[in-house]
């Protein structure tokens, strides 16, 4: 960024140098003795010198003319430019600033320099007024505030996204100025209403996600639905924005979907299932945040995308909540966004919700390839119908029958709640112990390369999709 007249008659002769090596290059010997390729490498860098330099160029001079009326962005992360852009708006040099604030002209210009890095948040403040910038009354009363106790009023609001949100400015106290506006940016940006309790540590009482299906089991901690949710939402939207696989038509028919997965993959399993609906073109995103809710699927501009935050070490549990939310995916298809938040456990939530129902029978049905109620009365049969035999009545079906234990067992579990009986316990003593979450996360991240989140057009967007996947 220029920002004086001097810095700008440098860039003036910077730009004439840069346009004249572009002519001269087509005479150049030892120029065109480069391949074609390397030739275009050199000619495409000079030209984005001269693009770059043009572009600051004509900033400055709009800046200067003061013709500019709306010149500051709405992104919060760049108020450090826009007090530079403000200054040279109103005609200030640095020394007048310098003047101002009491300070050597020398020790502007290096805080210019850095953009503020070094600069105390009363400074910013009085930079704030004197160029008459205006600012959300929010992000106003948190640089009143001691980076310390934003620190402790947003981890106390937040609880465990605390790490996943903070950022390393606040943590390591350097370039403050930019971690309260990281801080608030990301707030605003995944939070908005909320932003003002979060800031001040007050618990957040109303519940938002108004326009999202639900079952909601008694004891949900509204807030905690409210947090996670949220923040999943905001994450799956931003993966959904570099993601390249075309969407594909889904199907609605379990049969053809299980024979799609073991033809490409040869066996039905969460970490075939999880790779096909990637080659789908939907992204399936695990979380490891106990609370909240279990599952969702999101649909952004015509793509969805499955969240999964089972907290089960069940690989059977996960597999069902996929599949679950799937059959969410392919709900009406012709709306191009789309919200279902399941917020209990999927397989043992009791509903009159015709698509919770329907969204249980697909995946009762994937997985058991449409026997599940012949392996059940088996089960029944083999226990003469006691409970206390049905454990080794289940063992002795799925062995039998080539079927996952666990799996079945979940599904007695759940035939057995339908007749009165709570036979969960055992259920989950019969389940296969895995790391389902680590199997979907290597999958996320061998599918999602790091460069394409620098096809995002905020940095911090990037920034805060690789806290939430790498951190």
């Amino acid at each position: 960024m220029i920002k004086n007249d001097t810095e700008l008659e440098i860039s003036k002769e910077s730009l004439a140098q840069f346009l004249s090596s572009l002519k001269e290059i087509e005479f150049d010997v030892s120029f065109k003795e480069l391949s074609p390729k390397k030739q275009e490498i050199y000619r495409k860098a000079l030209e984005g010198e001269v693009e770059n330099l043009q572009s600051q160029i004509n900033e400055y001079e709009l800046l200067k003319s003061g013709k500019v009326h709306d010149l500051f962005s709405d992104k919060f992360t760049e108020l450090p430019l826009n007090l530079i852009r403000a200054r040279i708006a109103k005609g200030f040099d640095e020394q007048y600033i310098a003047n101002y604030l009491n300070i050597d002209v020398a020790d502007y210009i290096e805080l210019e320099d850095e953009l503020f890095a070094e600069a105390d948040i009363t400074t910013i403040i009085k930079l704030i007024n004197l160029l008459n910038i205006e600012i959300p009354t929010e992000l106003k009363k948190m640089f009143t505030l001691d980076s310390k106790q934003i620190m402790r009023n947003v981890k106390n609001s937040l609880g465990s996204l605390f790490d996943k949100l903070i950022p390393f400015e606040l943590k390591e106290e350097y370039n403050l100025t930019n971690g309260y506006l990281k801080l608030f940016s990301s707030l605003k940006k995944i939070f908005n209403e909320n932003i003002n309790e979060i800031l001040s540590g007050s618990k957040i009482n109303n519940f938002m996600l108004t326009n999202a299906r639900y079952k909601t089991p008694k004891g949900t901690r509204d807030e905690l639905v409210y947090l996670y949710t949220s923040y999943a939402e905001f994450i799956a939207r931003e993966i959904s924005k570099v993601i390249d696989t075309p969407p594909q038509k889904l199907t609605t028919n379990p049969m053809e979907f299980r024979t799609n997965v073991i033809e490409k993959y040869g066996n039905l399993s969460l970490e075939t299932c999880i790779s096909y609906l990637w080659d789908l073109g939907i992204p399936v995103i695990p979380f490891e945040m106990s609370g909240g809710f279990h599952g969702a699927c999101w649909r952004f501009n015509g793509r969805n995308v499955i969240v999964l935050k089972q907290q089960s070490k069940s690989p059977s549990r996960w597999l069902f909540d996929l599949l679950h939310e799937y059959w969410h995916a392919t709900q009406e298809p012709d709306l191009l966004e789309r919200e279902t938040v399941d917020l209990g456990e999927i397989l043992s939530a009791k509903t009159d919700d015709q698509e919770e129902m329907d969204a249980n029978k697909f995946a009762e049905e994937v997985i058991f390839e449409g026997r599940s109620e012949e392996l059940f009365d088996k089960c029944i049969t083999y226990s003469g119908g006691r409970i206390e035999l049905l454990r080794r009545a289940v063992q002795r079906v799925a062995l039998n029958n080539y079927i996952d234990l666990g799996a079945l067992a979940n599904y007695t579990a759940y035939r057995m709640s339908q007749l009165g009986e709570s036979w969960w316990a055992t259920a989950q003593n019969l389940q296969q112990d895995g790391n389902p979450y680590s199997k979907a996360y290597d999958i996320l991240i061998s599918r999602l390369d790091s460069s394409m989140l620098h096809s995002l057009d905020d940095p911090l967007e990037q920034e805060l999709i690789e806290n939430a996947l790498y951190h």
